[in-house]
């Protein structure tokens, strides 16, 4: 049966040992860190635009075909061509009212704003770990991965 990882006959006696690993483990999740936020930034880019492309085009439609649908309400001829364009534009307002990709959009932005804040914080991190004490870069390693928590909670709701 294998001892689990941090077990007492595991930890290292000698204190420059221990150090070592601490910094090794430090990097590591460093490097786990910006990887996670790194795939959470571009999620959230992609998503971002989505949502703003659906935006744009969809109000594009509405406007569109409510002007035709008000203008076709002077041509009394066509019946059907006034009832598909003010459909159009019902659901299309419908899909912008109810769906809200302005607002998914702006939430994705701003997850992409602080993903990429948190990155560089995390990166800046990495770059100090071993001129700090090894419990300042837990710390602000453990701060930083709650920190992440946190946005993934945010982006959510």
């Amino acid at each position: 049966m294998e001892e689990p990882e941090n077990s007492p006959s595991q930890i290292p006696s000698d204190p420059e040992e221990l150090k070592s690993r601490i910094e090794q483990q430090s990097k590591v999740r460093c490097a786990e860190l910006i990887q996670d936020i790194g795939k959470f930034l571009n999620e959230n880019k992609f998503w971002a635009k989505t949502w703003i492309t659906v935006y744009v085009f969809v109000g594009l439609a509405a406007v569109i075909s409510s002007s035709i649908s008000a203008i076709l309400t002077f041509f009394p001829a066509n019946k059907t061509l006034l009832f598909i364009t003010a459909l159009s534009s019902t659901v299309s307002a419908y899909i912008l009212t109810f769906l809200n990709p302005s607002g998914r959009e702006e939430k994705r932005r701003q997850a992409v704003i602080r993903s990429f804040a948190l990155l560089e914080k995390v990166k800046t991190t990495k770059q100090f770990i071993g001129l700090a004490e090894a419990t300042d870069t837990l710390e602000r390693i453990s701060n930083l991965s709650e920190q992440f928590a946190s946005l993934i909670e945010d982006s959510l709701n």
